[in-house]
């Protein structure tokens, strides 16, 4: 039987050979070879004399697999020129089948990672993204497969995984060709857009700290005296992260320069000093604006668009982006209380002193909690000061508080790294380390009234007493971040957290309400209740201390030591006056998150829309200028907070508290803010991707709303400045 299939396979094969005229040669390498001068033919042709000349390379590689069907490593090698060709010509189809029949046939050889890398291409450029990652993976978790394959397979699936909004997944890639890649070349680039992706969501300090490591790294092939040495270095010069990292300590610069010269113009309005005017300004009405622009260009053309419409340049990522609005269509936010700031350093730290903060601090172990890399801290010379003070202790460790956030990211290790410089000039003896929710052990303090477990670090039992460098700002669900948060959620279990953060779904969870507001009628709020009685528990009767600031990132507008719950109850008084706006809840609501890293990523930048809620009129149209240069959030929070907002809005709004899933209250307070509004988003993020979660995304925000005013005549725009940490009440 075994004859009759070979001859029937010689005869099919002769056949073949005769209607395609490709002879077949003594053996497949040979045959191979001459496919391969087919191929040539290919230079120098043009239109369908190319064409024709494709198509008989094409059978001519085809030949191998009829007249050596056995040499099964030959069949894969010309399966994949095959694809190459096919690819070349636009054959999209024909060029996947080759890299298929590649892949399938290659076992052993190069063939098998080659043609599974160029799936991935193609799936990739046919945005289909899901099966793109898995052809990548397959090459980057093949240990058959030549190193220099799986570093590139990494590399596009971190690429990838960055394009998704999957930014734990897309560094991760990236830093593991970075530290462990094959190819020199490979590694450099590896470093180079890793630290590209940190600097264009605002992590400036983690981008230079991995451009750091690079050079420490390949210090040694840098320095070699060899061709690959000199191109090494020719490549390394010209690492785009660098130029884009020195761009944006610049941008940053010149954007505090321009916030310090704002608060200065608003110190003078507040002393009766008129504001400056260009000398040949037109005189015409301008209405009362909440902003003023960062760059003032020609006056004449200033005031006539004044006249006309309004630019206003709002924060988007590290840059900005250019909205003009009718004049008389716009509506100003007014701020609470125009109160100055009030930034006494010095009177902070004697509240502190007068508290007992410092009190017979060489019998005392003292643990210092402080924010993680994820959100701004007080100016470096107040951290200090603070450290130099609790020195003297028999015992000081600093903590850093990251919540449920991944201690190991670039930030937090940046973050981290500067407070063990710190210590080891400033106090010695005192210890460093960072919170994980994860891995670090806990020691259970009994459980509040509403039943979470006061879950919080072993180390806590050696303290005598706690001191807190703190910022306040309004948070949506909390009522204010400030000095209690780093016990719970900041230092806590991730089971504790996950039972607190479950009261999020409660209406009267919100911004602005906490039971020590100094006023009765705002102190109701599940959240925070929640995670002050923890607090309270944690103490077991040791003296709690907190120096509060608002404003950290930038210039402090206030600062206050003393008693934790004393200072903090102060603390949001000064947050109201300085941070809160009030407004008539409008047609049309332009929502600035306020550039980064308060618009790093989608789950971050929500909060914008919360602090905002209250001023949105109903059915509102919604335009948010969010930048999400760092995707969607972190990797843990896609499943219960993008996927869950992607099903039916009545669904995502029907999550219960005892079902509730880390991270899952971000989409049920989403969906609910969807339900009376729609919402159109300026971001980076894939359209796709902002469609399925109820958004209409827009690459034009300018159109988006000349469109929306033109639907509506009287429709008046109410733009709400730097949301993600100002509170816009209705008034």
């Amino acid at each position: 039987m075994t004859r009759w299939v070979v001859a029937a396979c010689a005869l099919a094969c002769l056949a073949w050979s005769a209607t395609s005229g490709v002879p077949k040669c003594e053996d497949a390498r040979a045959q191979l070879e001459y496919a391969s001068k087919r191929k040539l033919e290919l230079r120098g042709a043009r239109g369908e004399e190319r064409a024709a000349a494709r198509e008989r390379a094409v059978e001519a590689y085809r030949a191998v697999h009829y007249h050596f069907p056995r040499e099964l490593l030959a069949r894969a090698e010309a399966a994949f020129r095959e694809g190459e060709l096919r690819r070349a010509g636009g054959d999209v189809d024909e060029a996947r089948e080759a890299f298929e029949s590649a892949a399938a046939l290659g076992a052993g050889s190069e063939f098998r990672a080659r043609g599974r890398l160029e799936l991935g291409h193609l799936y990739r450029r046919s945005n289909r993204w899901i099966d793109a990652l898995n052809a990548y993976e397959l090459v980057a978790l093949d240990e058959d497969a030549a190193p220099r394959h799986r570093d590139r397979a990494w590399l596009w699936r971190a690429r990838l995984q960055a394009r998704l909004g999957r930014e734990r997944e897309a560094c991760a890639g990236w830093e593991h060709v970075a530290l462990e890649g094959f190819d020199s070349f490979d590694r450099l680039e590896a470093f180079d857009e890793w630290a590209l992706h940190l600097v264009e969501r605002g992590d400036l300090e983690g981008a230079a700290g991995v451009i750091g490591l690079c050079g420490e790294l390949l210090a040694e092939r840098l320095a070699e005296q060899t061709r690959q040495g000199d191109r090494l270095r020719r490549v390394h010069a010209r690492m785009r992260s660098v130029e884009r990292l020195k761009a944006a300590i610049e941008a940053r610069r010149k954007l505090r320069e321009a916030e310090e010269e704002e608060r200065a113009r608003e110190t003078r309005l507040d002393q009766g000093r008129a504001p400056r005017r260009p000398p040949d300004a037109l005189e015409v009405p301008r209405p009362p604006l909440p902003w003023r622009p960062l760059r003032v260009g020609d006056p004449d053309r200033r005031a006539k668009a004044y006249a006309v419409g309004v630019e206003l340049e709002l924060r988007s990522g590290t840059g900005t982006l250019r909205l003009e609005v009718p004049a008389d269509r716009l509506r100003d936010a007014q701020r609470v209380d125009d109160a100055p700031a009030e930034v006494d350093v010095e009177r902070a730290f004697t509240e502190l002193e007068s508290a007992g903060a410092f009190a017979d601090l060489a019998g005392s172990r003292v643990e210092l909690l402080v924010v993680d890399g994820t959100r701004p801290e007080p100016p470096a010379q107040l951290c200090e000061h603070l450290l130099a003070r609790l020195a003297p202790a028999a015992r000081l460790r600093v903590l850093l508080c990251t919540g449920t956030h991944d201690p190991a990211t670039p930030a937090n290790r940046a973050r981290l790294d500067v407070w063990r410089e710190r210590v080891a000039r400033m106090s010695p003896r005192a210890e460093v380390a960072i919170h994980d929710a994860r891995r670090d052990a806990f020691r259970r303090d009994g459980t509040t009234s509403r039943a979470t477990p006061v879950e919080l670090p072993v180390a806590f039992d050696s303290a005598d007493r706690f001191v807190v460098l703190s910022d306040v700002k309004h948070h949506y669900f909390a009522g204010y971040s400030g000095p209690a948060k780093h016990f719970l959620p900041g230092a806590a279990s991730v089971e504790a957290v996950r039972a607190n953060h479950a009261f999020a779904l409660e209406r009267a969870a919100r911004a602005g309400h906490h039971p020590w507001h100094a006023n009765p009628a705002r102190r109701t709020n599940p959240v925070a209740a929640d995670y002050c009685e923890a607090f309270e528990l944690a103490l077991r009767g040791r003296p709690a201390h907190a120096l509060v600031t608002i404003g950290a990132g930038g210039p402090l507008a206030w600062i206050g030591g003393g008693e934790l719950p004393e200072v903090s109850a102060r603390a949001f008084d000064a947050c109201d006056r300085l941070g809160a706006f009030t407004a008539a809840p409008a047609p049309i609501l332009v929502v600035e998150t306020g550039g980064a890293p308060y618009d790093d990523d989608l789950y971050t930048a929500q909060r914008a829309l919360e602090l905002s809620r209250e001023v949105r009129a109903p059915g509102a149209r919604v335009l948010w200028i969010a930048d999400c240069a760092g995707g969607i959030g972190p990797p843990s929070a896609r499943e219960h907070f993008v996927d869950l907002l992607a099903r039916p809005l009545d669904e995502a709004r029907r999550a219960e508290r005892s079902s509730y899933a880390l991270y899952s209250h971000k989409a049920v307070r989403f969906a609910d803010y969807l339900a009376d509004c729609s919402v159109a988003l300026a971001s980076r993020l894939p359209a796709e991707l902002v469609r399925s979660i109820h958004l209409e995304p827009t690459s034009d925000p300018n159109a988006l709303l000349a469109h929306w005013l033109a639907d509506d005549p009287r429709a008046e725009v109410l733009v709400a400045r730097g949301a993600a940490h100002r509170l816009h009440l209705a008034r």
